[in-house]
């Protein structure tokens, strides 16, 4: 039975326990890294680190909580295994292609609105710019790490063993879009551009069974466009940016206040995204998630039909010619025993 698909009703059950599990625990790390952050940092005087310490403290929380979790029902869960991020020579490699996609994602969304004469950045490249821009930048690192291991490690690995790797995508993605409605600025265009962003980094997991890739993805798209292009992420416009840009134009097409997610340009980069990440995890894709065919049934011979047998005997070489046989000479060449023979042979007899 391979790992996409569905499992018996009991490990099943099993599953959708271990789902709720950790679906609750996300809530539940969520509020605790909140008041930890919030109260830590207006105890020392230092809100500015607020969102960076949040990120971090969510994290970790679920990380070791997951761990925790599936170690205990399972009694072989590991820290790494458990949250999807497993150490192996090609993880550099997976963050690398994943942050470049999303790079180039953002890319063509900005200049497109740029052609549109939709955009409208200035440049704010002051010495606190570069300082708050690179907390912002380390907080949107953690942030999403700790999405992706969220929902796109223990969540997404339990649901599928339950429901099979296509239908928990799709469940998943439902469940993401249903969250996003309370975020600020939500809208109808923005329901669209969070599920089409989800399937697609549900995709990069399926792709390397690891969230390296994801997580690349997830951290490029989100780094290049709130801190060197200024838009809002997810309806969030409080990450510090070198660059602020003001957007004009219809909601359905920029995204509005919700960012480029919430828009129609945004879906249509992601499904092309979706063919590029495709064809640049071909390798991957056959070193981590090919599965030879094991055989299975009950052994048998069947004799071949008689119009093959047929076949093959019409086709079938000529036999090979018998070899052939030298007889010899039967004349004696060796000396004779008998004195009068042998000299009846020399001809000595005749003359004498």
């Amino acid at each position: 039975m391979t790992p996409n698909a569905p499992k018996p009703s009991q490990t099943r059950t099993l599953e959708f326990a271990l789902f709720l599990i950790g679906l609750l625990w996300i809530f539940a790390a969520n509020g605790i890294a909140e008041r930890a952050a919030a109260g830590l940092t207006a105890h020392l005087s230092l809100s500015i680190f607020e969102r960076l310490l949040r990120a971090c403290f969510e994290l970790l929380l679920l990380a070791f909580g997951f761990w925790l979790i599936e170690s205990i029902v399972t009694k072989n869960g590991s820290l790494r295994g458990s949250n999807s991020l497993p150490a192996r020579a090609t993880a550099g490699k997976e963050f690398r292609m994943g942050l470049a996609l999303g790079w180039g994602m953002v890319v063509v969304t900005a200049l497109a609105l740029m052609a549109l004469g939709q955009l409208h950045p200035q440049f704010s490249l002051g010495g606190r710019a570069w300082g708050i821009a690179i907390l912002s930048i380390l907080a949107i690192a953690a942030g999403s790490l700790a999405t992706e291991v969220a929902l796109r490690g223990f969540l997404f690995r339990t649901l599928s063993r339950a429901l099979g790797s296509a239908s928990a995508t799709l469940v998943l993605a439902v469940l993401i879009v249903l969250s996003s409605v309370f975020r600020d600025n939500a809208s109808a265009w923005s329901m669209w551009g969070t599920f089409v962003f989800a399937i697609l980094y549900s995709i990069a997991y399926l792709r390397t069974r690891a969230l390296w890739l994801g997580w690349g993805l997830h951290f490029g798209w989100s780094v290049f466009a709130a801190v060197l292009f200024g838009f809002p992420i997810g309806g969030d416009a409080n990450y510090s940016s070198l660059i602020s840009s003001n957007v004009s134009g219809p909601e359905w097409w920029t995204g509005g206040a919700y960012g480029p997610e919430g828009s129609v340009l945004a879906v249509i980069v992601a499904l092309l995204a979706m063919i590029v990440l495709y064809r640049m995890t071909r390798d991957l894709a056959w070193e981590y998630t090919f599965e030879a065919p094991e055989a299975a049934g009950y052994e048998m011979e069947a004799p071949p039909p008689a119009a093959h047998t047929a076949m093959e005997r019409s086709f079938a070489p000529p036999p090979a010619p018998k070899p052939l046989v030298q007889i010899l000479t039967a004349t004696p060449q060796a000396s004779s025993t008998v004195e009068a023979i042998d000299k009846h042979l020399r001809g000595e007899g005749e003359e004498s």
